[in-house]
Parts: structure tokens; sequence; C-alpha cells
């Protein structure tokens, strides 16, 4: 079954001077999410760490690919390429035909420091936002302490190639959302999330 990253409802929120059970807000990966394109249903599993892709008609396996670390969101299709992150710090990008590796890219230089986290050994950077993709670019957001390091990265969808980042004040865990060309990262309590940039039209 998945293993979700966070442990249940806080008992208390001593910041807002609350002592009865605060409402979970942070519960994205309680359950496998699954996207289908091509004849193919997809999912990425935080119990093994892997992608499966499976036959629509059959629901048999068509084919499966391990990352190094949980992966707790639904991949990206675009085209015939698959995108994801992983708790292990890397967005992968693969065939969508065989699963075969196209890139894999982290997302800062000399990031594969690894450290315990939520029972397991992850990435200095977990990833933990989805993957949005526009005009072959390839946004993403990792890191889970601003203090510590968090980031909004983009890289060449071709390549995997590096062509920005910026450290972010905010945890970005969940699905990213573009509102009126604008791009967006859960946090948590926050309704609104984080702001991440304005995306080109």
């Amino acid at each position: 079954p998945p293993q979700s990253a966070w442990p249940g409802t806080a008992q208390s929120d001593f910041w807002r001077h609350r002592s009865t059970p605060e409402k979970p807000m942070v519960e994205f990966d309680k359950a496998y999410h699954v996207v289908a394109a091509d004849n193919r249903v997809l999912y990425g599993t935080s119990a093994d760490d892997m992608i499966v892709c499976l036959d629509l008609e059959t629901g048999k396996p068509l084919w499966q690919s391990f990352a190094e670390g949980p992966i707790r969101l639904a991949p990206t299709i675009v085209g015939q390429r698959v995108l994801f992150g992983s708790d292990d710090g890397f967005i992968y990008c693969l065939s969508l035909a065989n699963g075969e590796r196209i890139w894999r890219q982290s997302a800062v230089e000399k990031a594969g420091k690894r450290r315990p986290g939520n029972g397991r050994i992850i990435g200095k950077y977990p990833i933990r936002s989805g993957v949005v993709v526009r005009d072959d670019v390839v946004y993403y957001a990792a890191g889970l302490f601003p203090r510590q390091g968090a980031w909004h990265c983009a890289l060449a969808l071709a390549d995997g190639r590096r062509l920005a980042s910026k450290p972010l004040s905010a945890s970005p865990q969940g699905y990213m959302r573009e509102e009126a060309g604008r791009l967006f990262a859960p946090t948590g309590r926050h309704p609104a999330g984080a702001f991440l940039q304005h995306l080109k039209r």
C-alpha cells in the first residue's frame, strides 16, 4: 500500500496557541494517482519506488521503471514522454512506449547527498511537487524546508538541461497549478500556495 510521507494529525499547534488536533493538510500521497494516454495507464508508487504502466483495455503491465526513492505524485505525460519527480531528488524523463530512460536531472548541482526522511533514505532536495510543462520547458519544485534548501527549477524538455533555479521561501508539496498565466505550488496550510513565476504565453 502507499507509504505516506507524513504521519497523522498534529495534536496541537503551539504557534497558533491551539491545543486541539489540527486538520491534516499535507495528504497528497495517501493513495496512488493515475494518468492515462495513448491507451496506457500510469502511476507512481511510494512503497517500491517505481512508475508502472498498464494496458488500458486489459490492465496487464506493459513496463515498469524504478527510481531511487518514493514517487508520491502522478507522472506528467507530454507527447511520448513521461516525467515525474522522486524523493531521491531527481526528475526523470521516460519513453511512454517502453519506459526507457531518456534523461534524469537533479534540482541543483552536487545534489547527490542523501539524508534520513520519513523513515527512508532520501535525497537532500526531495521532489514532492508535480511537473508542469509549457513550451518545452519542465517546471517543478524541490526540497522541503527553505532553510535547508527549497528550489523552483526549470529544465529543457529535450535533454534535461538546467535552464534556471531559484530559492523558495516556502515548502512546495503537491500538484502545482497554473492560474491566469501564473504558476503556484501548494505549501500545506496556506490556501493560495506559493507563487512561483509568470509563464510565457
